[in-house]
Order: structure tokens, then C-alpha cells, then sequence
């Protein structure tokens, strides 16, 4: 009897938990059973629960969440009004089709800035800019700027 009382353990004290082990969840309730190639199993519920880290990548793969995961509201970023230009890009690409077209040196930097059409070329815009632009935004730059009365731009 008295093997048998000291085979049992005493319930130990809880243990603190770490709060950088990431707890796991199953984001739509429903159970996810996650095993890995070597046999071992494990079930992610609705509560979020630490688990071993072996598991961390097939419990991603099968849908779970950590709750260190950024949400998608939170991946989602800042809301950016429609028609708005949060990287200047209108204003650059405008700044450069202004000093094309007000270039009056002859300038072999400004030789390919218009197209024999008499628009901006956007190959030429494109490459003075260091990113691609589309014909659209060429085509909103080159109305306000055409638009204004023919002053030097200064440097």
C-alpha cells in the first residue's frame, strides 16, 4: 500500500506560464488535429493552450492561430481614403513632366521626354523617376501641368 501511495505524485502548484510561448487556437471553433510525420498528435480547440514547438508549423499550415499572430485587422494597416496618394507619387511624376516641358536648353537629359505624339513618354518617366509608372498616371500629370502658364521651373 504504501508503494502505491508514494507512486502517486502531489499535485504540484500551477506553474507560471511564459508569456513568449505562444498560445494556440482553432480560430473557427471547430477542433484541429494537427500530427506530425513522426506519429505525434496534437488537437488545437477553440481555447488557446501552449503547445510543443515541433508543432508550430504544422498547426500554422492546418489553420490555427497563435495568439501572437497579428490579426488582419491589424495586418491590414492604416485606411487610405480612395484617390488619395500616401507615397507623393503624383507629385514627383508631376515635378519631372513640369521640368521636362518647361526645358527650354535643349538639354540632352530632356532629348526623350516626349513621345511624337507631344505626350510625356512614360519609359522616359519610368527610368528619371526610379519606378514604374502607368499611362494614367502620366496622363493626370501631364493635364495639370499642361494646364499651367508656361513659367521656368527653379532648381
Amino acid at each position: 500500500m504504501a508503494a502505491q501511495a508514494s507512486a502517486k505524485k502531489a499535485p504540484q502548484a500551477a506553474e507560471k506560464e511564459d508569456p513568449s510561448v505562444p498560445k494556440w487556437y482553432a480560430p473557427d471553433g471547430s477542433p484541429i488535429h494537427v500530427t506530425l510525420p513522426d506519429g505525434r498528435r496534437c488537437i488545437i480547440g477553440i481555447e488557446p493552450r501552449p503547445i510543443p514547438p515541433a508543432f508550430y508549423r504544422a498547426a500554422q499550415r492546418a489553420g490555427a492561430f497563435a495568439d501572437s499572430m497579428p490579426t488582419k485587422a491589424q495586418m491590414r494597416g492604416p485606411e487610405v481614403p480612395p484617390g488619395a496618394d500616401p507615397l507623393g507619387r503624383v507629385r514627383l511624376i508631376e515635378g519631372m513632366v513640369r521640368k521636362a516641358y518647361q526645358d527650354t536648353s535643349g538639354s540632352e537629359e530632356f532629348e526623350n521626354a516626349f513621345t511624337p505624339n507631344g505626350v510625356p513618354d512614360i519609359k522616359w518617366l519610368s527610368a528619371k523617376l526610379g519606378f514604374q509608372i502607368t499611362a494614367s498616371e502620366r496622363d493626370l500629370a501631364w493635364a495639370v501641368v499642361s494646364k499651367e502658364p508656361d513659367e521656368p521651373v527653379e532648381d
